[in-house]
């Protein structure tokens, strides 16, 4: 999946089912409006971290998952929910997404079903 910076809650064009664990990577780099340029990884320090993550990293959303996976270069989430996956770059306000430039790239696989997720 392609992630321009500018995205805004982008669709990631699939279905994430609860309880499977999907392995994440990311390639390629954005640069974030008066911070610089950085990976899915983000930013160590500047500007600190918000209550999401480090800023410059992706959020994914599950619909009706309630909450936000951090997606960094490579990285591993069980999904919350059964649903469409959304993402966005974590930058403070969408003002700011549409000064910042470049791209990510993401690819999404599952792994495997979390036993303890299962109905009983």
């Amino acid at each position: 999946m392609d992630l321009p910076a500018t995205a805004e809650w982008l669709d990631g064009g699939g279905i994430v089912k609860k309880g499977t664990k999907y392995h994440v990577r990311v390639a390629g780099y954005w640069t974030i409006s008066g911070v610089g340029q950085c990976t899915a990884d983000g930013f160590d320090t500047v500007p600190p971290p918000n209550p999401q993550g480090k800023y410059g990293i992706i959020l994914g959303a599950v619909e009706g998952g309630g909450r936000y996976e951090k997606i960094t270069t490579d990285c591993t989430f069980v999904a919350p929910a059964t649903g469409r996956m959304t993402f966005v770059s974590n930058v403070k306000t969408r003002e700011e997404r549409d000064k910042c430039t470049g791209r990510l790239y993401l690819l999404v696989q599952p792994i495997g079903y979390d036993e303890t997720l299962r109905p009983r």
